[in-house]
């Protein structure tokens, strides 16, 4: 009795393909995953004292984290300029709302101080979407994936604004939404 070549190349060929097949699908959920479960993130908590968060007049936490093209953004990169942090999430209305306005404001008062949006803990194919249906082309939006940043800020509450003047001090902080005469109204305190 002779083997049959032509099934067992046959069978080898079918093996070889599932597993090339299961090696591909793993690889795309691995990448997904991994995306998802780390990100680029570094937290110090400069000023505070027992990782407790920076209060008002201390130096705001240190962050870096990746916008929406993948580039590092660090804070320290607006030293000398006053900043608006501001947390938020495309699933709850009202951040929604202050998304409009902070992007309309962005180019608008770019010379004054810098407004940096900080999605908070979603996808960033979710959130890519989101600016992309909503055309918010003109602010800065960093993505904290896994939500440390937030922490370190303290950000429950969403829109999660955090005034920060030009030398790195945390000098207000507001939980809710804002117009933009109360946020032009707040940063001109800390502009001079």
């Amino acid at each position: 009795m002779t083997p049959d070549y032509e099934k067992i190349w046959r069978l080898a060929l079918a093996v070889v393909g599932s597993l090339f097949a299961i090696f591909i699908l793993l690889n795309l959920l691995g990448k997904v995953f991994i995306e998802e479960m780390s990100q680029n993130l570094f937290v110090e908590q400069a000023g505070a004292i027992d990782n407790e968060v920076a209060a008002i007049s201390e130096v705001s936490p240190y962050f870096e984290l990746q916008n929406l093209n993948g580039k590092l953004i660090k804070i320290t990169d607006y030293k000398g300029s006053p900043v608006v942090v501001v947390f938020w999430n495309s699933w709850n209305d009202i951040a929604v709302s202050q998304i409009k306005i902070l992007d309309e404001m962005s180019d608008k008062y770019s010379k004054i101080f810098k407004i940096l949006t900080i999605n908070n803990q979603e996808k960033r194919e979710s959130v890519a979407n989101f600016i992309r249906r909503g055309s918010y082309n003109k602010m800065e939006v960093l993505l904290d994936v896994n939500g440390g940043i937030g922490d370190a800020y303290e950000a429950r509450n969403m829109p999660a604004f955090y005034f920060i003047d030009k030398n790195g001090l945390l000098m207000d902080k507001y939980y809710g939404f804002l117009d933009e005469k109360q946020i032009v109204e707040k940063m001109s305190k800390f502009s001079n």
